[in-house]
Formats: structure tokens, C-alpha cells, sequence
């Protein structure tokens, strides 16, 4: 019963400033939820357009000219792991590049054979041999390029240039393709290349000679979330809320006696000291009033006396002789008390 007493007994006293800071809370509250409704979350999103890809491949064929025990005259060979002299000579490079079919495009294409001479990883000797060089317009997405390698004149090539480097260091031969491109609205090279082998009778080419590049537009553009619902509809409800509680704070508060509250509390708090009984009413009496029950029962302590609770005056006294210490706190009962 204490602690709503006491409840009671702040909201009497202060229950307009209660009220007052509920109501600056919940306004708080609904403006934050209002706010977080109508302004939701944006984040930028960068997008790719305009993506075009680029890609060149190479197939390699090789008609059997000279009959052996592995292949018959006239035999096509395609993409080999290994070709032989004596068999297929010449050696055809089939060339594939993919571009964008929805508009004209420029390609050039260029095809060499590169020798470099190194040692300990320095290179002092390069030189290059073109083989093919072919430049076009295509509108259909598609450019193919046949090119045929007389193998023995590239052996002799390359056996030249290995007797004069000798013992002083390797020479590497490599099959180098560049393809260069120009469409509306991009341009660019693609270079691939894979080592030439020569050995005995034999050739190959050693890798794959393909190479792709796409190209795209990054495009930024902002994109707007949904609310979070479930903080609009808490912050929203706690608003709600207290409001309804300054409300309910303020209506009580104009209902409550602060000092009869005050004065139940102590009533409660000093039960001990109190007893029932009547009060002296007799005109040669001097009345004091106290401000509170807790001060009157202070003076009984001190005079080792009691408080007197008369129930038809709803008045509590200490009386000394001639004085009469009293609290109550109806003040207007005084006239019908004594006639003061």
C-alpha cells in the first residue's frame, strides 16, 4: 500500500511536469515513426549496360600430303595434339573472332611467329616473322580468317637462327595472334600466344589460342527500400502510448490531495505513536498548527506524549497543558472544530 501511496503522491505533486515530458516523449516517438515512414531507406545500385564481349578462338587443320603408315594422302587432320613433317607440311590456322552482330565492327587481325633468344632469363636477340595480316567490317557478329604455315620454311627459319645462337643461350618460338577491334562504342586489342614446337619430324602448337574481353557501362542509380514497419509501428505505439499516459497522469493528478496522501503515509509510517480519542475544544486552550502529521508526531517524541486522532474532526493533536499542537487537513473544518 506504501509504494502506491507514494506513487500517488509524486503524481500529485508533479503531475503536470509528468505529464509535460510524456507528452514531449510521445510526440517524439510519432515524429520518429512518422519520419522513418516517409523517408525509407536509399542505397545507389551500380549497374552494368551496354555489356558487349569480345572473343577469338583458333582451330588448326592439316591435309595429309604424303601418305605414311599413320595417315592416307588427302586425309584431313584437325587440332592434333602433334603434326609430322613428312605427312602435313602445311599447317592451316582457322581463326574464329565473335563481336557484337547488331552493328559494323573493325577488325584487324595480325599473326606472327616471334623468336627470342635469352640467357640466365635476358633476352638478346628478337626478331618476328609475319604470317598473316587481315583487316574487315562485319556486320553479322562473326569473322573468320584462314591462314596456312609452310612448316618447313618455318623449321628452316628457326634452325637458322638456332645454329647462330649455338650454345649461347635457348631460343623460344611463339605463335602470337592480336586481334584489334573498334565497335560503337568500344575498342581494344586482344593478344594470345602459345609456344611453336619444333622437334624431330614433328610439330605442335603448345597451348590454346583463344581470348575474350567484355566490355560493359557502369550505371548508378539510387533505389528506394521499404520502411522498416516495425520500427514506425513501435515507435508509433509507444507515442500512442504516452500520450495516453499524460492524459491519464494529468486527470489523476487534479484528483489527488497531496497532502492527504502525505498524511496517510505518515499516518502509516507512525501508526505507533497514534491513538484514537477526542480532542480538547475548550476555548482556554492555545491552538499551534503544524505543517504535517510527521512534524506533529516529532513533538510527541520529543515530549514523550502521543498523537490523538479524533475521527469527527478527522484532526490529530499532541496536548501539552494549556497548548494543543493539531494537524489536519481540512482547513475549512476549523470553524466547525472551535469556531476560529
Amino acid at each position: 500500500m506504501s509504494v502506491t501511496k507514494q506513487i500517488e503522491l509524486v503524481i500529485g505533486r508533479y503531475g503536470r511536469f509528468i505529464a509535460l515530458g510524456m507528452v514531449v516523449l510521445g510526440l517524439v516517438a510519432v515524429g520518429g515513426a512518422a519520419n522513418t515512414y516517409l523517408n525509407p531507406p536509399v542505397e545507389e545500385v551500380t549497374e552494368n549496360t551496354n555489356t558487349q564481349t569480345i572473343q577469338t578462338s583458333t582451330e588448326t587443320s592439316a591435309v595429309v600430303r604424303n601418305a605414311t603408315p599413320l595417315y592416307e594422302e588427302g586425309q584431313v587432320l584437325r587440332d592434333m595434339p602433334i603434326y609430322f613433317f613428312e605427312a602435313s607440311p602445311d599447317l592451316t590456322l582457322r581463326i574464329r573472332t565473335d563481336v557484337p552482330g547488331d552493328q559494323q565492327v573493325n577488325v584487324s587481325q595480325r599473326h606472327v611467329i616471334q623468336l627470342r633468344a635469352t640467357r640466365d632469363g635476358q633476352t638478346f636477340y628478337e626478331d618476328q616473322q609475319l604470317v598473316a595480316a587481315d583487316q574487315t567490317r562485319v556486320s553479322d557478329g562473326t569473322v573468320w580468317v584462314n591462314t596456312t604455315m609452310d612448316m618447313e620454311d618455318i623449321r628452316s627459319y628457326v634452325s637458322e637462327k638456332q645454329s647462330a645462337v649455338s650454345g649461347a643461350g635457348s631460343l623460344q618460338v611463339t605463335l602470337q595472334l592480336s586481334v584489334t577491334y573498334e565497335t560503337n562504342d568500344y575498342a581494344g586489342t586482344l593478344t594470345t600466344s602459345a609456344p611453336l614446337a619444333l622437334s624431330g619430324n614433328t610439330y605442335w602448337i603448345d597451348g590454346d589460342l583463344s581470348a575474350s574481353r567484355t566490355h560493359s557501362t557502369p550505371v548508378t542509380r539510387r533505389s528506394v527500400g521499404s520502411p522498416d514497419m516495425t520500427t514506425v509501428g513501435g515507435l508509433g505505439a509507444l507515442g500512442i502510448g504516452l500520450l495516453a499516459g499524460a492524459v491519464a497522469v494529468l486527470r489523476r493528478s487534479r484528483e489527488i490531495d497531496p497532502l492527504g496522501v502525505e498524511t496517510d503515509l505518515a499516518r502509516s509510517r507512525y501508526d505507533e505513536w497514534i491513538s484514537n480519542g477526542e480532542i480538547p475544544t475548550k476555548s482556554d486552550k492555545e491552538y499551534i498548527r503544524t505543517d504535517s502529521l510527521e512534524d506533529l508526531v516529532d513533538i510527541a517524541i520529543d515530549s514523550n506524549g502521543r498523537v490523538i486522532y479524533d475521527r469527527s474532526l478527522d484532526a490529530y493533536a499532541v496536548v501539552q497543558g494549556d497548548l494543543v499542537y493539531y494537524f489536519m487537513t481540512d482547513e475549512t473544518a476549523l470553524t466547525e472544530w472551535f469556531d476560529v
